[in-house]
């Protein structure tokens, strides 16, 4: 019989398995399980996949990939999976670490000492597009071109519009 597990991470395994006090799908503890020096963090699931789950199934399953994830990030160098990663059973498992080991090693390499933060910048829409057009010619001269072409004659040159101002929105937020 199959035992399907979810993956929600990698982890550096630095001797030993660690106290688990971190909580997966169905109320179950997480489990570690070994692969030479790394560690999946993984649950038994019953699922095969998350299909025919309904929204608010499929959110509160999603939540809890982001709480394992983020108890996880406190403690160690995580690389986080792909939410919705299911093997059928350890074979499969071990036959993915095999393939991947060398990556993975990697990459908690590179991520050894680093932290990752989250940055949400707010804009004023309407004031950033203002200010596009006002500095940005070729905005201007497109915007007065679709306003004088019409609803429906001018929509080609509103979408080359839109286009212009997405590139000019894209590079302020890098």
């Amino acid at each position: 019989m199959k035992e399907p597990f979810y993956i929600y991470a990698i982890i550096e395994n630095i001797g030993g398995v660690p106290s688990n006090d971190i909580w997966g799908f169905d109320n179950q503890k997480i489990i570690f399980i070994p692969h030479r020096a790394l560690l999946v963090v993984a649950s038994n699931i019953s699922l095969d996949n998350f299909d025919n789950l309904d929204v608010k199934e499929l959110t509160s399953f999603v939540l809890i990939h982001e709480k394992v994830n983020e108890a996880l990030i406190r403690n160690y160098n995580v690389i986080p999976m792909k939410f919705g990663t299911i093997v059928e059973d350890k074979e499969q498992l071990f036959n993915f670490l095999e393939e991947t080991y060398p990556r993975f090693l990697t990459a908690l390499e590179n991520i050894d000492g680093k932290a990752e933060f989250v940055v949400e910048t707010l804009w004023d829409e309407k004031k950033i597009i203002e200010e596009i057009v006002q500095e940005n010619p070729e905005v201007q001269e497109l915007k007065q071109k679709a306003e004088s072409r019409g609803r429906i004659f001018g929509l080609p040159i509103k979408i080359k519009l839109g286009k212009l101002i997405f590139e000019n929105l894209e590079s302020r937020r890098k």
